[in-house]
């Protein structure tokens, strides 16, 4: 007696709760990772001013050595002797 194979369509593919659970799994990583990202590029941003703050103070302070006149000082428009401090 010869034994009869049927064939069935072998089921591939994902549960609904599967992906569900991957999107939740992502959703959660993605709620703990964009604040640390943020937090990260707020403090980068903040190194970059504060060296640009930097540079341009001695830029300022270079500017004025070369510009005024040492002989002159007291100038006589300052009164205070720390107005340039």
């Amino acid at each position: 007696m010869a034994r009869r194979i049927s064939k069935v369509p072998a089921v591939a593919g994902f549960t609904l709760v599967e992906l569900m659970v991957t999107v939740m799994i992502a959703a959660i990583l993605l709620a703990i990772a964009v604040p640390s990202y943020q937090a990260y590029i707020r403090k980068s941003r903040r190194t970059e001013a504060k060296t640009a703050v930097l540079d341009l103070a001695g830029r300022e302070e270079t500017l004025f050595s070369t510009t005024t006149p040492t002989a002159a000082w007291p100038l006589p428009w300052v009164t205070e002797r720390r107005a340039f401090r």
